[in-house]
């Protein structure tokens, strides 16, 4: 979809004889695809007013950057294990290496740097490994570790459940919000 609009976009500033700018920007463990800032100037205006455009850009970006690392520890223990996991907005994010540890599974970052990209980030600034739910699930599956179903079922009762009530519940209260403003 936004790759159709670019095209259409410089399509038009082709035919017209304007200059398109694409500022794209990544801040903290998120991607921030859907703002990109779009500029339609001529070229001599870019000439003026570059300079500002790009203060502009840094300035958006340092916000945005602020606002992308607002996380929210929580620690749960699983008998002796401790595993960490960061909540990025409404995204779940857990510790490799605890979850790792839990299962007994080496070189844990390794193994998830092989899966989708999407189901591991490198979060703070030592870059620590962190896994998704999804990914957390498949090393539950793969694991040959001795207490591999007492942690799925702890996972999944003592994690997951309360994070996706709490997420329903503030979602019902989104829409009862909206429809009591209509």
């Amino acid at each position: 979809m936004v790759i159709a609009i670019l095209k259409i976009i410089f399509v038009v500033a082709f035919v017209t004889g304007f200059t398109v700018f694409v500022i794209y920007g990544k801040a903290g463990t998120q991607e921030w695809a859907g703002l990109a800032i779009l500029l339609v100037v001529s070229s001599s205006l870019f000439v003026f007013f570059g300079k500002d455009i790009v203060r502009v850009w840094e300035w958006v970006l340092a916000r945005m950057k602020r606002h992308a690392y607002r996380t929210e520890e929580r620690v749960y223990r699983f008998g002796y294990v401790q595993v960490r996991m960061l909540m990025t907005g409404p995204i779940p994010w857990f510790s490799a290496a605890d979850v790792g540890h839990a299962l007994g599974i080496p070189g844990i970052d390794g193994k998830a740097r092989e899966l989708d990209v999407t189901e591991w980030e490198e979060i703070g600034s030592r870059k620590e490994l962190y896994l998704s739910e999804a990914a957390v699930m498949q090393f539950i599956d793969q694991s040959q570790h001795a207490n591999r179903q007492q942690f799925k079922i702890w996972f999944i009762r003592e994690v997951m459940s309360p994070l996706h009530r709490a997420r329903e519940r503030q979602q019902q209260e989104r829409k009862a919000k909206l429809n009591a403003q209509r």
